[in-house]
């Protein structure tokens, strides 16, 4: 088990400007891939029983396959890629770690954490611990201000919520007061809406808190628990791994981007959905779910559904036409029936996950590194080595 960091070694107060001043000087106000050990963290324990990819390695296939007149290999290098794994029918056909990085090390995954938490989601309801997707998150978290009534679980999976979310590095700014509150909970019973509920697109971290506060409130056990029950232990990981909290007399679990673990673990939970929520004889995830949170089908998506941003670089991709969201996942619709999607984090962490290909692709780093759009460059790898 990994060990518990003592808040107090960590910032020069508890209050959130504390937070936020200690971890800048400390960071020079940038992420990094090894987060985890700078804000307090649960741990979730390996799995007593491992699981192992059988390995069918294929020499060179980083090395020979060339990207702007540079070998695959070395443009992971000098873009910060820390890990990169791939796997076909259930292999792993290339594995490698740069810049430092070994197997066994830890990476904070960011975003990727916020499907793990929509995944959570869809066994809740499985089960029956949660009715409905769209049932209004007040049945739940009555708390809430009664304009919150209209607002479904749904909304907040799709991002479509109309909850006011600034982004920015600025203190006064939403998207760092969810990174640093040493105090979740009252920082989300103080949100506000700001737009029409379902009518655009808008990344916003309180989604996935608001996910973690209701299954907080409707689980029987706790979301470390759920977590390893449901998933860590059944998939066989390897190494521990951790969830930051708020800190640790609160102990809110931070499923926006609290997770950290290591790549091939993560690989597991991308086999889970390439094998469409089954493991070993057993369904652990609902089919419908992953079919439902991750393909073409039923994506009610209009053509200014993205226009918040029309001048990001997800803007560009989603106007093509072949870019969607849904239900905390990203996907890539290469024709009217075959998709590929992915889980992203704010630095490159990808979880690519082809069904056509049959094939999970793996990249994290300590930073985007690349002008490119990443979900892109690991498509064509596909396409032109699988």
């Amino acid at each position: 088990m990994l060990k518990k960091i003592d808040e107090r070694k960590l910032f020069l107060d508890k209050s959130y400007l504390g937070r936020y001043l200690t971890y800048g000087i400390k960071n020079k106000f940038k992420q990094t891939i090894e987060d985890y050990k700078h804000f307090p963290f649960i741990s979730i324990d390996s799995s007593s029983a491992h699981f192992k990819f059988k390995e069918e390695v294929r020499e060179n296939i980083i090395e020979d396959y060339r990207v702007q007149n540079k070998s695959f290999r070395d443009l992971l290098v000098s873009s910060g890629t820390t890990a990169f794994l791939v796997i076909n029918n259930d292999s792993i056909i290339s594995e490698n770690y740069f810049n430092g990085y070994q197997r066994k090390r830890m990476h904070r995954l960011y975003s990727i954490t916020k499907s793990i938490a929509s995944t959570l989601i869809g066994i809740a309801i499985k089960e029956g611990i949660i009715e409905s997707i769209n049932d209004s998150i007040t049945k739940y978290i009555p708390e809430l201000k009664s304009s919150f009534n209209q607002i479904t679980i749904e909304h907040l999976l799709n991002m479509q919520s109309g909850i006011k979310f600034r982004e920015g590095h600025f203190p006064w700014k939403d998207e760092i007061k969810t990174y640093f509150s040493p105090d979740c909970r009252t920082l989300l019973y103080n949100i506000e809406i700001e737009d029409k509920i379902g009518e655009f697109f808008h990344y916003n971290d309180y989604h996935p808190l608001l996910l973690s506060l209701l299954l907080e409130r409707t689980l029987n056990t706790s979301i470390k628990e759920f977590l390893e029950e449901k998933i860590w232990q059944p998939l066989g990981m390897e190494y521990d791994a951790c969830l930051a909290v708020d800190n640790n007399e609160n102990c809110f679990v931070k499923l926006e981007s609290g997770l950290s673990c290591t790549a091939v673990d993560l690989a597991k939970f991308g086999k889970l959905f390439l094998n469409y929520g089954a493991w070993n004889g057993k369904q652990i995830i609902d089919k419908k779910w992953i079919v439902d949170s991750t393909g073409v089908n039923n994506l009610n998506q209009p053509k200014d559904y993205f226009r918040y941003y029309n001048k990001h670089p997800w803007g560009k991709w989603f106007s093509t036409g072949k870019g969607y969201y849904k239900n905390f996942w990203w996907g890539y619709k290469i024709n009217e029936i075959e998709y590929d999607y992915f889980a992203m984090g704010v630095l490159g962490q990808i979880l690519y996950i082809s069904p056509r290909k049959n094939t999970i692709v793996i990249r994290l780093g300590r930073e985007w590194g690349i002008n490119e759009w990443w979900p892109t460059v690991i498509k064509d790898f596909i396409d032109n080595n699988i």
